[in-house]
């Protein structure tokens, strides 16, 4: 059986080979997971997986600024809502 960390982002590679367009969104129930430390759940997906595409893009998903009524945040913990559409470009383009 697979952990948490690695069952998520084998889905995340499983979702970028088959379809288009995609998106991704985070969501914050009841700031559930505001005591998540960035720092570590990225050296955590770091021990699983070496391929840097992946880990560049988990951590955009992960730091990406929080938008609010009252402006931009950029919280070193917890993940809140955010969408991000994935070019099918791998190359940058």
């Amino acid at each position: 059986m697979l952990s948490g960390v690695k069952n998520a982002t084998q889905k995340i590679r499983e979702v970028l080979q088959k379809e288009n367009p995609k998106y991704f969104i985070r969501a914050d129930v009841k700031s559930f997971y505001k005591s998540i430390s960035h720092g570590k759940l990225i050296s955590d997906i770091k021990k699983y997986y070496d391929d840097p595409k992946l880990i560049v893009m988990l951590q955009n998903i992960i730091k990406n600024p929080i938008d609010s009524p009252y402006g931009y945040k950029n919280p070193d913990h917890g993940i809140a809502l955010f969408r991000h559409t994935v070019s099918a470009d791998t190359n940058g383009g």
